[in-house]
């Protein structure tokens, strides 16, 4: 497995070609995957991870779900 590093930054999860987009915070980012904490939303099974500070866009598909965790 990959090691994740540990993080505290804000992304944006955007769906339906960019149109729609919800806020979340990246908890810990690797190569191959991401923990997203997402409040009050219910997160598209695909979907773009933005996170502008890294100028990061990564295509996502979600691999569990647990409460507000993705």
């Amino acid at each position: 497995s990959t090691p994740r590093r540990k993080q505290l930054k804000s992304g944006i999860i955007a769906f339906h070609g960019r149109h729609s987009t919800l806020p979340c915070r990246v908890r810990e980012i690797s190569e191959t995957g991401a923990r997203l904490e997402v409040e009050n939303a219910q997160v598209p099974d695909t979907f773009e991870l933005l996170i502008e500070l890294d100028g990061l866009e990564a295509s996502c598909a979600v691999v569990w779900r647990r409460g507000s965790l993705v």
